[in-house]
């Protein structure tokens, strides 16, 4: 059964699921979209015991962070040098997805942040590398403002993104939600 429209407005999982949205929507609505989405292909697969075609792709045009040669894979012993390495990228990655930095932070607002998902979901999972992405993009701008001498700028930022980790790891109720809060961590 799915919550109330209070209930998701309260709870920062809903805002999560639209987290990619395009700039000029509003995160919860879109994520309240992705989320009925979710259960129309739901309601679909009990019928049917196939998924013909999601509607998730309904729910709004999502594109998928795609930070190249700026992320800080298993591979990269410093990720702070890497950063500063590619800090011209990284300033530019902040500037494009500033709507997500600021979507994700906003997370750490919600009083509740609890995975409300269909029984099965294994259809269509929710955009969780927007999640990491944004995550590693709050590390690079903290990266940043503490090689630019704002270390309280890069500590409250860093304290911000642990914070949103500990709310994604206690709220999940899924293994995948769990393990997506371990690797944004």
């Amino acid at each position: 059964t799915p919550p109330d429209a209070e209930a998701m407005r309260r709870n920062g999982y809903f805002t999560m699921l639209g987290l990619g949205a395009p700039a000029d929507q509003d995160a919860l609505t879109a994520g309240q979209r992705f989320f009925a989405a979710q259960l129309a292909d739901y309601s679909e697969f009990q019928v049917k015991g196939t998924l013909d075609s999601s509607a998730i792709r309904g729910a709004f045009p999502h594109r998928s962070v795609q930070l190249g040669a700026t992320r800080c894979d298993a591979e990269v012993s410093d990720c702070f040098g890497h950063y500063l390495t590619h800090a011209s990228a990284v300033r530019d990655h902040l500037h494009r997805q500033r709507s997500l930095v600021a979507r994700y932070l906003s997370l750490r607002d919600f009083t509740d942040y609890t995975e409300v998902t269909p029984p099965y979901i294994g259809i269509v999972f929710p955009h969780y590398s927007d999640v990491v992405a944004a995550s590693e993009l709050v590390g690079m701008q903290a990266a940043l403002a503490a090689h630019d001498g704002n270390s309280d700028e890069a500590l409250s930022q860093l304290e911000a993104n642990a914070a949103i980790h500990r709310q994604l790891a206690s709220g999940s109720r899924t293994m995948m939600g769990a393990m997506v809060a371990l690797a944004a961590d």
